[in-house]
């Protein structure tokens, strides 16, 4: 993995008006108010700035599943420090990210590589050390590009389903 990512590493102080993201299992990256459906407040010292089309990931875990998520909502936001940020390192990051996700072996690697008894934890330096095999980049490329039309597609039927209904 190590040659495939690189962690990106920027914070900010408490003065920064940054939107609030949070990195949710079933949403993927969103707005923390949409989210919770309230502003939470509290103090946003070292929460990590996440550019649109980076990676995330929650590196702690009361199990062994970990969700790795592409912020798609903002060109630039903050989230909590215990999420790293990285992007793909002449790799596809959404590709990257579906692997981490969904790919059998990776998610018994990522179980086999994370530490601690009764939280789970998943450092971006482990995290780096994990070997996986991928296709060549424009492989990558393509797979990823399929993968979101799908989704896109997915999309469209399920707002044409719910226009339907109403």
């Amino acid at each position: 993995m190590s040659d495939l990512v690189i962690e990106y590493k920027e914070t900010v102080d408490s003065e920064c008006t940054l939107p609030v993201l949070t990195s949710s299992k079933t949403e993927g990256v969103v707005l923390q108010e949409e989210h919770f459906g309230r502003v939470q407040n509290h103090d946003i010292t070292g929460y990590n700035i996440l550019p649109r089309n980076y990676c995330t990931y929650r590196n702690r875990s009361d199990g062994v599943d970990f969700t790795f998520n592409i912020n798609r909502c903002c060109d630039k936001g903050i989230i909590s420090k215990f999420y790293p940020v990285f992007y793909g390192n002449n790799s596809d990051i959404f590709f990257i990210s579906m692997v981490l996700n969904y790919c059998d072996e990776v998610v018994h690697e990522i179980a086999y590589t994370c530490t601690g008894t009764g939280q789970k934890v998943l450092s971006f330096l482990d995290l780096q050390k994990m070997n996986i095999r991928v296709p060549s980049y424009d492989e990558q490329k393509k797979i990823s590009q399929y993968f979101e039309q799908l989704d896109n597609l997915i999309t469209l039927h399920q707002r044409e389903i719910e226009y339907i209904q109403k």
